[in-house]
């Protein structure tokens, strides 16, 4: 049951990796860009899911809210960097996708920033959650410790 649900996660994060690389960002112009794994030796920025904050399947963040906001950590080690587009994933237990915030601006050096989830998720079953972050330069990211976990709770 380990093995075949770590499977899942393995491929489900390399399809994101995949379908990430591919992904049309929207330069601060207006006009679609494509982003790329790596582009002139920059770097990619880093991710970390702040709220929810269990990465575990096992042990969910319970929450009672079905809109919840996400928070996340985002860093580059590059100097300066502009923290240009996000995206949010929500999954159910068996990879199927509840919603995607599709590729949305940030254009900000902030290194924490909030999503809130403007959908009714559903109650009573663990949800999986995923964060990209996409800096200037093209270079996108996916949560670096992996998805984050929450449940919501009927009252």
């Amino acid at each position: 049951m380990l093995l075949k649900r770590l499977k899942k996660t393995t491929l489900m994060l390399a399809s994101l990796m995949v379908i990430a690389s591919h992904v049309p960002a929207v330069s601060s112009a207006g006009t679609k860009v494509t982003a790329t794994a790596s582009n002139q030796g920059n770097n990619r920025p880093y991710v970390k899911i702040l709220t929810p904050p269990s990465n575990k399947s096992e042990s969910p963040t319970i929450y009672f809210n079905e809109q919840p906001k996400i928070q996340w950590f985002q860093s580059d080690p590059d100097n300066n960097t502009v923290f240009k587009t996000f995206w949010v994933l929500v999954y159910d237990k068996n990879f199927n996708n509840i919603y995607s915030s599709t590729v949305l601006p940030q254009n900000t050096s902030n290194t924490t920033n909030s999503f809130e989830i403007p959908v009714t998720l559903p109650r009573n079953q663990t949800l999986y959650i995923a964060v990209s972050v996409q800096d200037e330069s093209g270079n996108w990211s996916w949560t670096d410790d992996g998805m984050h976990f929450m449940y919501i709770q009927t009252p």
